[in-house]
C-alpha cells in the first residue's frame, strides 16, 4: 500500500517577507527621522550656546571699555590741570623776573653818570626790562587766553562724555535686560547665529523656568548700576586733590616750594642776606579746584635800632598768579566733576567683579524638524543662559609686577572674560 505524501503549495508562503520588509522600512525610517530632528536640536542648540556666549561677553567687552574710557578721562583730567599748574609755575615765575628787571632798570638809571660803564649798564638793563615785560605779555596771553580756557573747556566736554558712558552702560537697567545700548549691542550679536534668537527677553523671563536667571539678572543690573558713583572735589573727601598731588611726580618739589635759593656771602650774613622764595598752592574753593602760585626775592636785614632791634625782611621782587585770576573772565573749573568706584559705609573701593547674563531663546518651528509618522523631537524652544565677568586686573608686566591694587577708575585694567554658564536646555 502507498503512502501518499502531500506537498505544500508554492504559492502558500508567498508575501510574507514583504510584510517583514515593510516593518523593517517603517523601523528605519523612524529611525532617520529620530536622528534628523535630534540632529537638528543639537546643531540648534550648539548655535543657541555660541550666540548666548557672544552676546554676554560682548555684554562685558562693553561695560569694562567705559570703565576704561571713565579712567583714561579721569586720568586726563587730571593731567590737563597738573599742566595748568606748572604753567601758573612759570607765569609767576616771569612776573617775578619781569619786576627784578625794573627793579635793575632803576639802578641803571642811578649809574648812567659813571664813565663809560654807566651808560652801558643803563641801555643794558633797559633791554632786559624790555624783553622781560615783553615775555610776560606773551606768557599771560597764552596762559589766560588759549591754555587755561581750552583746559577748563576740556574738562567739561569731558565730564560730560563720562556721564554719557555711565548712562549708556551703568544706568537704566530692567529686570528684562539691560539698558538700550547693551541691550541692542546683544541682541545684535546674538542674531548674527540666527535672526529668531531672542535675548533677556522679559517674556521668557517671566517664566516659571526662568525665575532663577531672572532674579540673577535683576541682581546684576543692580551691581552695575552701583558700581561707580558721581562726585566732585567738594564731596569726594579729597580723593581728586590726593590724586593730583601725586601726579605731580618728579616736579612736586619744584610746584610746592622748591623754586628758590639763598645768597648768604661770609661776615655779610651776619647782617644780610639774600633769599628768592617761590612755591604753588593747590586750593580747592566749593567744588573748583585752584592753583596760586608766588615768586618773590627777599633780602634779610638786622636792625640795631633798640626800638627795633633783630631781623628784619623786605621784598625787593615778587610776582604771583592764581589760574582763576589769569584764565579769561576769571573761569577756571577744570574738574566740575567726575565718576569714581562707589564707595559704602565710608569704606574704600574693594576688588569688585561685575557679572552680565545673557539667556538666549530660539524657538523650534516644524520647519526645521519632520514630524513623520506623529515622531518629532518634541522641543519646542531651545534656551541657554550664559555669563561673562567684568573684573580690574593690574598687569603683571610693566606696572608693579605682583603689587595687588584695588579696583578703581583711576588706571584703565577693566578686562572681560567668560564664566561658567548657567542653564542649557
Amino acid at each position: 500500500m502507498k503512502r501518499e505524501v502531500r506537498r505544500p503549495l508554492r504559492g502558500s508562503q508567498e508575501g510574507q517577507a514583504l510584510v517583514l520588509g515593510l516593518v523593517l522600512l517603517m523601523i528605519a525610517l523612524a529611525t532617520v527621522v529620530v536622528m534628523y530632528n535630534n540632529t537638528q536640536v543639537t546643531t540648534e542648540k550648539v548655535k543657541v550656546v555660541n550666540a548666548a556666549d557672544a552676546a554676554a561677553y560682548s555684554g562685558a567687552v562693553f561695560v569694562a571699555r567705559n570703565l576704561n574710557f571713565m579712567a583714561y578721562t579721569n586720568r586726563a583730567l587730571i593731567a590737563n590741570h597738573v599742566a595748568a599748574g606748572h604753567y601758573v609755575s612759570i607765569s609767576s615765575w616771569v612776573r617775578y623776573m619781569n619786576e627784578s628787571m625794573e627793579d635793575l632798570e632803576q639802578v641803571g638809571d642811578m649809574v648812567w653818570w659813571i664813565p663809560y660803564v654807566g651808560p652801558w649798564i643803563e641801555r643794558i638793563t633797559d633791554i632786559m626790562a624790555e624783553v622781560a615785560e615783553q615775555i610776560e605779555e606773551v606768557v599771560d596771553l597764552l596762559g589766560g587766553d588759549v591754555l587755561l580756557p581750552l583746559v577748563d573747556g576740556m574738562g567739561g566736554v569731558m565730564s560730560l562724555a563720562q556721564s554719557a558712558a555711565a548712562g549708556q552702560s551703568l544706568g537704566g537697567v530692567t529686570v528684562g535686560g539691560f539698558s538700550m545700548p547693551i541691550g541692542t549691542l546683544m541682541r545684535e550679536v546674538a542674531q548674527t547665529y540666527d535672526d529668531r534668537i531672542r535675548v533677556n527677553d522679559s517674556g521668557d523671563l517671566g517664566t516659571t523656568e526662568a525665575a532663577i536667571i531672572a532674579a540673577r539678572i535683576a541682581m546684576e543690573n543692580g551691581r552695575i548700576m552701583n558700581v561707580v558713583e558721581r562726585t566732585d572735589a567738594a564731596s569726594d573727601s579729597g580723593e581728586l586733590e590726593q590724586m593730583v598731588d601725586l601726579s605731580l611726580g618728579g616736579s612736586r618739589a619744584w610746584i610746592q616750594g622748591n623754586r628758590g635759593w639763598s645768597l648768604e656771602p661770609p661776615v655779610i650774613n651776619l647782617v644780610w642776606w639774600l633769599e628768592k622764595r617761590g612755591s604753588t598752592r593747590h586750593l580747592r574753593d566749593g567744588s573748583k579746584l585752584d592753583w596760586d602760585a608766588s615768586d618773590e626775592l627777599v633780602h634779610h636785614w638786622f636792625s640795631f635800632d633798640p626800638k627795633d632791634w633783630g631781623w628784619h625782611e623786605d621784598t625787593w621782587a615778587r610776582g604771583q598768579t592764581r589760574a582763576s585770576d589769569l584764565a579769561l573772565g576769571g573761569r577756571y573749573d577744570p574738574i566740575p566733576s567726575y565718576y569714581r568706584t562707589a564707595r559704602s559705609e565710608g569704606r574704600g573701593a574693594q576688588d569688585t567683579v561685575l557679572s552680565i547674563t545673557a539667556y538666549c531663546v530660539l524657538p523650534m518651528d516644524a520647519a526645521r524638524q519632520k514630524p513623520l509618522l506623529g515622531l518629532d523631537s518634541g522641543v519646542d524652544s531651545i534656551t541657554h543662559a550664559a555669563v561673562a565677568e567684568i573684573h580690574y586686573q593690574r598687569p603683571r608686566a610693566g606696572f608693579g609686577g605682583d603689587m595687588e591694587e584695588y579696583a578703581n577708575l583711576y588706571n584703565p585694567f577693566w578686562e572681560a572674560r567668560l564664566a561658567s554658564d548657567l542653564v542649557s536646555l
